[in-house]
């Protein structure tokens, strides 16, 4: 079985949002909730500002991790593949100069599957930086099948970055959608420090 994540491809000059919450909504993590498709307890829409960045491309990051914005035309190529696993939830997208901008929703992911389970990954040592010592990291995250839902989107218990299959990396591939960077998790390489946080998600 061959997985994927789904990452901002960082285009030139390409947007970055922030959302902005009510005051009584900004207890503990909202975006997060927003990033599940849970949205008890928050105002919609949900207004955004852009923060940095000229250029509107099909996904655009945020700078609340995890969570995507996404165009019109990736909905309709997402619905036009039947692909599951997401919805989009009502934004208010607002410029630098203050006016609203149109054609964009909020990305949630609804499918679901256990923890990622490091202890298949190869371990390797590297320096990022060169002279900086050598650095340990875990090559490939890795699920269990049987806990996963067979969402073509979908998180992992206790992460909050895309996951995606196949038919749905396939699909985004194909399109010619902006500023999207795939990422075979075989591939993935993962820090110590953020293997301990995975791990520590894991045990609640």
């Amino acid at each position: 079985m061959v997985l994927f994540e789904l990452f901002s491809g960082q285009a030139r000059n390409s947007i970055e949002v922030s959302a902005r919450f009510p005051d009584r909504d900004r207890a503990g993590k909202p975006w997060l909730n927003l990033i599940r498709g849970d949205f008890k307890g928050v105002v919609l829409p949900v207004r955004f500002e852009v923060v940095d960045g000229s250029t509107y491309t099909d996904l655009i990051a945020t700078r609340n991790s995890g969570l995507f914005l996404i165009s019109d035309r990736m909905v309709q190529t997402l619905s036009k593949a039947q692909l599951s696993g997401w919805s989009q939830f009502p934004i208010d997208l607002i410029d630098a100069a203050g006016k609203p901008v149109t054609g964009f929703s909020g990305l949630s992911i609804l499918g679901r599957s256990g923890p990622i389970d490091l202890t298949k990954s190869e371990i390797v040592y590297k320096s990022v930086v060169p002279g900086a010592p050598m650095a340990k990291y875990f090559k490939g995250k890795f699920i269990d099948i049987q806990e996963w839902d067979g969402s073509d989107f979908f998180l992992p218990a206790g992460y909050h970055g895309t996951f995606m299959s196949e038919k749905a990396a396939t699909v985004l591939t194909q399109s010619d959608l902006s500023n999207l960077h795939i990422r075979n998790l075989a591939d993935a390489e993962v820090p110590e420090f953020t293997a301990r946080i995975l791990e520590k998600s894991k045990r609640g």
